[in-house]
């Protein structure tokens, strides 16, 4: 009888021939060994399929969508497929470092009440130099309160318990978001971490995005952030959630002399009273990082004030009410 693996590693793959390669050789080279590599073909036209059978190691199960599903569906799919104790999301063009599962597993058997970790990342270009990093060092009790104003995990560096999937899938309604409402509907009752070590290598594309999937994008972050809300039994009206998207996501756009501006102040105030009542988020954290926002909106508006007598005011302003 053959065992299960404590592992599936899941790639859901469109078009992915150049980079696929050196990602599927850098999940074989894992220094942990118990695992499965499932690979899902979501309708390539490319030779995707063909570098994926060039490889004959016995730990990769190959399987291809009869048309182009999407990424939602695509990870879900594997996840159906996966037998592993544990799951690991990655993705096509990405570069797994040596211990990045062993070091997961270890951390996952450790600490049996998280429901999922990630990791610290090392970003590469297109050739794959270093371009940069991200440090994941807040500590994990805060991690639901940042995800509150932004995400705040690596797509490809999760690893996260098969249970969890019980109860939560990837949903297609968030397209391009759909990791970031992901992690956010697990971290409401379920404890998450990020291991402060880069265990990935992270794949930044030249390709700008293009006008209107910023747009796509913007109405899924929007849906995401009415489910925080809600959690503060918060259900903003569609002005309010402009509001609150525009104080999150480009706090520096936000003039202080219009009533734009004092529609926001009203609402941040919202924010705050509404969690110190219903402790959802915590509370320090919670308030320093709108107070953080409040001081992009002011730095900004102070750069862009020419007139001596109204940037002393504004100034003051901001040491009075934000610092």
């Amino acid at each position: 009888m053959e065992k299960t693996p404590l592992v599936s590693v899941n790639i859901p793959v469109k078009n992915g021939k150049k980079y696929l390669k050196q990602c599927i050789e850098s999940v074989l080279n894992q220094t942990f060994s118990d695992f499965e590599l499932l690979i899902v073909n979501d309708g390539s036209t490319d030779e995707t399929a063909n570098i994926v059978r060039s490889f004959s190691d016995k730990r990769i199960r190959f399987f291809e969508n009869e048309t182009c599903k999407g990424i939602a569906f695509t990870r879900n799919f594997a996840v159906e497929l996966s037998r592993g104790k544990y799951i690991a999301v990655f993705d096509c063009d990405d570069v797994m470092l040596p211990e990045k599962l062993q070091k997961q597993v270890d951390f996952l058997k450790k600490n049996p009440d998280f429901a999922l970790v990630g990791s610290s990342i090392e970003k590469i270009d297109k050739k794959g130099v270093v371009i940069g990093k991200q440090i994941y060092k807040l500590p994990e009790n805060l991690i639901k309160s940042q995800l509150f104003f932004d995400n705040y995990f690596a797509q490809p560096s999760m690893l996260i318990r098969r249970e969890v999937f019980e109860k939560f899938r990837y949903n297609p309604q968030f397209m391009m978001a759909s990791d970031y409402a992901f992690w956010s509907q697990i971290a409401e009752n379920h404890k998450v971490a990020n291991l402060k070590e880069i265990l990935i290598k992270y794949r930044i594309h030249s390709q700008s995005i293009t006008l209107s999937q910023l747009e796509r994008q913007q109405i899924y972050i929007k849906k995401i952030f009415e489910f925080q809300l809600s959690l503060l039994k918060i259900f903003p009206t569609e002005n309010e959630l402009e509001n609150h998207f525009l104080l999150l996501k480009n706090p520096a756009k936000i003039d202080v002399n219009s009533t734009q501006f004092a529609e926001i102040l009203q609402w941040s105030e919202l924010l705050k009273s509404r969690n110190k009542e219903l402790q959802i988020f915590d509370n320090q954290f919670f308030n320093k990082y709108l107070k953080r926002l409040f001081r992009k909106i002011y730095r900004e508006n102070l750069k862009n004030e020419r007139n001596f007598f109204k940037k002393i005011k504004l100034w003051l302003k901001t040491v009075i009410q934000y610092f």
